[in-house]
């Protein structure tokens, strides 16, 4: 029996749904898979050698980062497989430019402004002295909604909060008093999660967008290993009017909806496929708002997602989908030749 050797960087739980040793057809051949969380590549004596026969790797790369192509300018593309988390800043700039370049109606998508708080920086951002009304300032890589700050800038002006948290990121200054400016609010789903939040905020860097008011619904989309939309999910509110969160998906059936059909007009529902398939991507949780006058847009994505939540038959076959697709690649066959055993 053959063994195909797959490795997974990154201690993500993504891919934790499969079990450690799966079994596969490949064209009336029976393939055993392995799989580890512990990369090697060899470079002494010329070719580079692998204990692994194909990777996916789980990378976090902002735009422009070189660090992005740490494998895969060394292993070959036909055992390489990219899933590249971007920071929310850099999700915001793709989306907002990628629903202008769409050859679909898009009227009703609602745009979130991003706001970089250097004079410097990301393109297709805007200073943050431009920023008016409600702001939320948030982890970079954050997830579950965890160390979100509330900041009215006609209560505080944005300069002073910005330099108090420059200060807590070298260990100066004073946490309860940043949260204590007129204006800001801190919010982070749960009293246990609020010290990982302070310190995400810290340690990951912040994105900074305006507020989205008059929230009706959220939801959390699954795409597959072509980018399509197939699973979702009605996600629970917790928080007030001045700020509600979407919480994590409850896996019962009774907050799963059949299809988008459901929640969007058809021309909004053919440009929020259209984004999932050529910006967002394969193997990405989509967090999809709509406001109570009828707009959406998207809070964030992310093709790591996590399992909490997802029912596991779902759960299972994305994950188990995707690996057929990178061994089609590596074996150099038509994934349909590939079945699970």
């Amino acid at each position: 029996m053959e063994t195909i050797v797959v490795t997974v960087t990154d201690h993500r739980d993504n891919f934790n749904v499969l079990r450690p040793v799966e079994h596969f057809m490949i064209g009336g051949e029976k393939v055993r898979v392995l799989f580890h969380r512990n990369p090697l590549i060899s470079l002494d004596g010329g070719e580079p050698e692998f204990n692994f026969d194909i990777m996916i790797d789980n990378h976090r790369s902002a735009m422009g980062d070189k660090l992005e192509f740490r494998y895969r300018h060394v292993v070959p593309k036909n055992r390489y497989n990219s899933l590249e988390r971007l920071g929310k800043t850099e999700q915001a700039i793709m989306l907002n430019q990628a629903i202008k370049n769409l050859r679909v109606g898009t009227h009703n998508f609602l745009p979130i402004k991003t706001y970089r708080a250097s004079y410097t920086g990301n393109v297709g951002t805007d200073h943050y002295s431009t920023a008016k009304g409600r702001v939320v300032v948030k982890p970079n890589d954050g997830a579950r909604g965890v160390g979100h700050l509330v900041v009215d800038l006609e209560k505080t002006n944005w300069r002073v909060l910005n330099n108090r948290l420059g200060l807590l990121t070298i260990g100066l200054g004073d946490w309860d008093e940043l949260i204590s400016l007129p204006g800001v609010s801190y919010h982070s789903i749960s009293e246990y999660s609020k010290d990982e939040g302070k310190q995400s905020l810290l340690d990951q860097g912040y994105c900074i967008q305006g507020l989205v008011p008059n929230i009706e619904a959220e939801y959390r989309l699954l795409t597959d290993r072509d980018g399509n939309i197939v699973y979702i999910q009605k996600r629970a509110f917790k928080g007030g009017e001045e700020y509600p969160q979407a919480i994590g998906s409850n896996a019962s059936d009774s907050d799963r909806i059949a299809t988008l059909a459901d929640i969007l007009p058809a021309q909004d529902v053919k440009a929020l496929r259209k984004l999932a398939q050529t910006t967002i991507g394969a193997m990405s949780s989509i967090d999809l708002f709509i406001t109570k006058d009828g707009k959406w847009g998207i809070f964030e994505y992310c093709n790591q997602f996590g399992t909490v939540g997802v029912p596991m038959d779902v759960n299972r076959k994305l994950h188990l989908e995707y690996l057929e697709l990178a061994i089609a690649n590596y074996w150099g066959v038509q994934i349909q030749e590939i079945k699970e055993i």
